[in-house]
């Protein structure tokens, strides 16, 4: 997969994760950078943008009947020693962690790297909350279908923002954040994908 096949939302966050892995790069003689991809999926997005030099451990609550994907278990501790990785690429989880789960998974995802959590997640804003309200209603008009990703947003409920960060914030991370993808164009890919 290259990241000009994906939707312009996902192409605009995996290009953003490749710059911030370029500047987290080591310094060190091998310059590896070993990298859990927590929650990636039947099917890795982060290695169209992965460099030669990052080592990936894949992880998940489903293997997808694949042997280098490490299952996980909902609501408990990873199954890895403290500082494992460099760095913890959780992207579009933790909206799918229930709420009672998510202060562990962000402990979790601090114990087990040594240098950087990077955290993509919609966030429970009212413009997000709008939108995939109107996604959801025209999805259900056109096909009769909800859309599962949707109903789990709904279930388990957005990050709030504040709150996420200042809990990563009391574990002692640092804390930046940046946009990833407008929300129009969110709403237009995702809207054009369940289409097509």
């Amino acid at each position: 997969m290259t990241i000009s096949s994906l939707q312009p939302d996902l192409a605009h966050r995996y290009r953003l994760i490749g710059a911030i892995l370029a500047e987290l790069r080591p310094a060190s003689p091998d310059g590896r950078l070993r990298l859990l991809d927590l929650g990636a999926g039947a099917e890795s997005l982060v290695d169209a943008v992965l460099p030669p030099w990052c080592e990936l451990h894949r992880a998940d609550v489903d293997t997808f009947g694949r042997d280098d994907i490490t299952q996980l278990a909902p609501g408990a501790a990873l199954p890895f020693a403290d500082s494992t990785f460099d760095v913890v690429l959780t992207l579009e989880v933790l909206e799918h962690v229930p709420l009672a789960d998510r202060p562990l998974f962000l402990d979790e995802c601090l114990r087990v790297c040594s240098r950087a959590v990077i955290l993509s997640t919609p966030l429970g804003t009212s413009t997000t909350r709008h939108l995939e309200d109107i996604f959801r209603r025209l999805a259900q008009q056109i096909s009769d279908q909800s859309i599962p990703f949707l109903e789990e947003h709904a279930a388990y409920g957005l990050p709030d923002p504040e709150l996420t960060a200042s809990a990563l914030a009391r574990r002692g991370a640092q804390v930046v954040t940046l946009d990833n993808a407008p929300a129009a164009e969110w709403l237009l890919a995702n809207l054009v994908d369940f289409l097509y």
